[in-house]
């Protein structure tokens, strides 16, 4: 589901369809932020946490980006992504 929701994100910002982008942007936002089994540890999990940090980047650029073509209100919850994506990773282009 994130990655499906990721790639709706990422087809949606290339079609400039920012209100289309938001919502799927959101949800892999949101899913790939949460810790994945956070009360177990063991090799396939961590496998699968790394997997789910790599889906987070993207889709902070696309949710941030989606924002800033709604523009108005959405501006500020752009600004926040921007500024996540710059601390998860800063040396993306994307989030600066």
């Amino acid at each position: 589901m994130v990655t499906t929701s990721l790639h709706s994100a990422e087809a949606a910002v290339a079609l400039r369809d920012w209100r289309r982008a938001w919502p799927a942007a959101l949800t892999a936002q949101y899913a790939s932020r949460r810790r994945f089994l956070a009360e177990f540890e063991a090799p396939w999990i961590e496998e699968w946490r790394q997997q789910l940090d790599v889906v987070h980047e993207p889709s902070l650029a696309c949710y941030g980006e989606a924002c800033l073509g709604i523009g108005g209100t959405e501006l500020p919850a752009a600004e926040r992504a921007a500024r996540r994506l710059v601390a998860h990773a800063p040396l993306a282009e994307t989030g600066h």
